[in-house]
């Protein structure tokens, strides 16, 4: 068997420590979007359609300094006036070294509203409501970016994904809500969408992929503007894929599912004029339909 240099040796070890190494990400940053969906239960205005309710969108504020502590306030908007205006609600977050999140609200003094320190089998103690869950198991996801984030899974159903937070509402509670995590999104990249192909709810409120053109070498998109139909083309490796489209607004409008196929041409004859945002696999557009 021949000897491997050392510097080969530290090299391979070095790609396959990064290969399986989780991102190590914090919660309570100023680039952050999380688009949380809550069902009133209240039926719409067919017949038989879905259970309606209302999207909440929450982003943290500039930086406010409180008993020489450093927190963020954590503000928010609505489906109804999102990019209109920011609410400033009265909580304040932080995030500790060790990944414990603070929320402190007025006068009244922190609580743990996090902890991403906890092993499996640890308990952890809702302040807010006086309950007390446990960790059953850790595993990651993979976001649409690519990065494998941290998992925690309890025993009340919720789940927290370190530097997102609970997929059930951005304030965690033991108290069942009618509440979900649609999409989070970090900058202008979308990290996190909740599968929603088989409901009637599919928005985010905040447009859901870069804005930022991506088109891998031999991909071509064209005519754009957008008259009826486009096309996609790529000369080189087969396009394979979920396709969505999405409006200005976040909505998820066009899907389909591309099988190796080297040109796929959609029809947006029948869409208003407007922006749109089109993704399938690593590739991002931003689409201009003219009328």
């Amino acid at each position: 068997m021949e000897n491997i240099s050392l510097p080969l040796f530290y090299f391979t070890l070095l790609l396959l420590f990064s290969s399986n190494t989780l991102s190590s990400q914090r919660m309570v940053e100023q680039n952050k979007l999380w688009s949380y969906y809550t069902d009133t239960g209240l039926i719409g205005s067919s017949p038989d359609t879905h259970p309606t309710g209302y999207t909440t969108i929450f982003t943290f504020g500039a930086s406010e300094m409180v008993d020489n502590e450093t927190y963020y306030r954590l503000q928010t908007s609505y489906q109804f006036d999102y990019s209109a205006y920011w609410n400033n609600s009265p909580f304040l977050m932080r995030e500790d070294s060790l990944g414990r999140v603070y929320l402190k609200e007025g006068g009244l003094s922190e609580v743990v509203i996090y902890d991403f320190s906890l092993e499996v089998g640890d308990l952890f103690e809702d302040q807010i409501n006086g309950c007390t869950y446990q960790l059953t198991s850790k595993d990651s996801v993979t976001l649409i970016s690519g990065g494998r984030w941290e998992r925690f899974n309890f025993d009340d159903g919720d789940a927290w994904i370190k530097g997102l937070g609970s997929t059930s509402f951005i304030i965690p509670n033991c108290i069942n809500s009618p509440t979900e995590l649609l999409c989070f999104q970090t900058g202008v990249d979308m990290e996190y969408m909740v599968d929603l192909a088989n409901q009637e709810i599919e928005l985010c409120y905040f447009v859901p992929v870069s804005t930022e053109d991506i088109n891998p070498a031999g991909v071509s998109i064209f005519p754009n503007p957008v008259f009826s139909a486009f096309t996609i083309q790529s000369e080189e490796e087969p396009l394979q894929g979920k396709l969505i489209i999405y409006n200005s607004m976040g909505q998820r409008v066009y899907q389909e599912e591309v099988r190796q196929t080297l040109r796929k041409e959609i029809d947006l004859g029948a869409y208003p004029a407007g922006i749109y945002y089109l993704t399938l696999g690593n590739i991002k557009q931003k689409l201009i339909k003219a009328n």
